[in-house]
């Protein structure tokens, strides 16, 4: 498809529009990179399937779709012989398997409503052992949950005690010390990992230990007392038992999950392909269009029944003025004639959008009936062509498109040029077009 056409039809815009429906940035990312096409069977095939998503979404507005989790860390690493996934990486993957579950449920209850949508059941995953497993062992923030496994909430089970004893040793400590070196609303604070107490700088010899910090004026040390000392030992031995058993917990779950990494990968697609279709759906019911016929390249029938053009739907949806086109067999060229600012280059644009858009599989803004040719190519020299960086002007950037066009155009080809031989002189303008 001519990069130049979908440029000054502003087709990316509109897509930015419908991307901005789906649920994901991964949903968003596939619309973005999605081209017209020209193969009728696969173009057909996507229309049938967002324009059934927007009658069963348009039947159930209470129906939630599932999250689309974006665990494609977690897959790659997966990948990585002997690597071990990151907490936040496990939570994804578990999150991918409970939303193929409910895609997997939600396609099963629809009762035939979603019957194009059947293929997305062969890429689902679903494994409610494995689910049930990473919800156990991990949060959303990527932590690693005292559930995880008996001996982790033992030793932490032990942290927190060990905890409690020191603190309630320092606050004591506390009400011991001489009041000229006592900071007021003294109270213990960690520094660096390690446990302190606040006391006057001239009282360090009181309290002897080991300075950690001190304030921003210098007045206040930040001392860790000998008391603290031998139970910060045996808090040492218990982080470093807990990070050994957090590392054999997130081994012992990736290894699960590796052999299923196919599986897993084929769940992402599906979800992905499920939140393209979603968005699309979103935008057809918005515009309230109705998915054209699609005819075979070379067919000679075009017409569309209450077109409108996509972006000044977004803006002002109430008073959009659609139109209807028909061009039958052997009618290959329409001129559109009117008054300056009467609308010609919208609709030109417009006409231009609703070919681009049903090639890419959106269901364009057309109503029931509308019947449009599968086009090779989509040719477009529309607007002031000028541009600064090619130096061209006006004309000649009108007369670089038209060659571009009549050196790649066919006779399957949709051309839509707006004033030709504009940008020079009227009579010399008027003998080109």
């Amino acid at each position: 498809m001519n990069p130049h056409a979908l440029e000054v039809l502003e087709f990316h815009r509109v897509m930015e529009g419908i991307a901005s429906r789906s649920i994901s940035q991964l949903g968003r990312e596939r619309i973005l990179g999605t081209l017209p096409g020209v193969h009728l069977g696969s173009i057909r095939t996507e229309l049938t399937r967002v324009e059934e998503t927007a009658r069963f979404l348009d039947r159930h507005r209470d129906w939630t779709a599932p999250d689309i989790p974006d665990a494609r860390d977690g897959l790659d690493r997966l990948d990585l012989e002997g690597a071990v996934l990151e907490p936040k990486e496990l939570f994804a993957l578990g999150a991918l398997l409970v939303s193929s579950r409910q895609l997997e449920d939600g396609l099963s209850l629809a009762d035939g409503e979603l019957s194009s949508l059947q293929f997305l059941s062969e890429g689902l995953y679903v494994d409610r052992s494995a689910e049930k497993a990473i919800q156990k062992t991990v949060d959303r923030d990527g932590s690693v949950l005292d559930s995880a496994s008996k001996e982790l909430r033992r030793i932490r089970d032990r942290l927190r005690r060990i905890h409690s004893q020191i603190v309630r040793a320092l606050e004591k400590l506390l009400t011991t010390l001489p009041e000229r070196i006592v900071v007021p609303d003294a109270s213990v604070t960690i520094r660096e990992g390690r446990y302190v107490i606040p006391v006057r700088r001239e009282g360090k010899a009181d309290v002897g230990g080991v300075v950690m910090d001190e304030s921003a004026t210098g007045s206040t040390l930040f001392v860790e007392p000998p008391v603290s000392l031998t139970m910060m030992g045996e808090l040492r031995e218990l982080q470093r038992e807990e990070a050994r058993e957090i590392l054999r917990i997130l081994r012992e779950q990736t290894d699960r999950l590796r052999p299923l990494a196919p599986l897993l990968r084929g769940a992402q697609e599906s979800l992905v392909v499920f939140d393209t279709l979603y968005a699309r759906a979103l935008a057809a019911l918005a515009w309230g269009a109705s998915a054209p016929d699609l005819l075979p390249s070379g067919t000679q029938d075009l017409e569309i029944v209450q077109g409108k053009h996509p972006l000044l739907l977004s803006k002002a949806p109430g008073e959009v003025v659609p139109f209807d086109l028909r061009l039958d067999e052997g009618e290959r060229a329409l001129v559109v004639s009117g008054p300056n600012t009467g609308g010609k280059s919208v609709f030109l644009k417009a006409l231009g959008l609703i070919a681009t858009l049903a090639q890419a599989g959106v269901v364009p803004p057309v109503g029931k009936g509308s019947r449009i040719p599968v086009f090779s190519g989509i040719f477009a020299d529309i607007g002031d062509e000028q541009s600064i960086v090619e130096s061209l002007s006006t004309y000649s950037a009108h007369l670089a498109n038209l060659r571009e066009l009549l050196a790649h155009a066919d006779g399957e080809s949709l051309v839509l040029i707006d004033e030709m031989g504009t940008g020079t002189d009227p009579q010399e303008g008027a003998a080109l077009s």
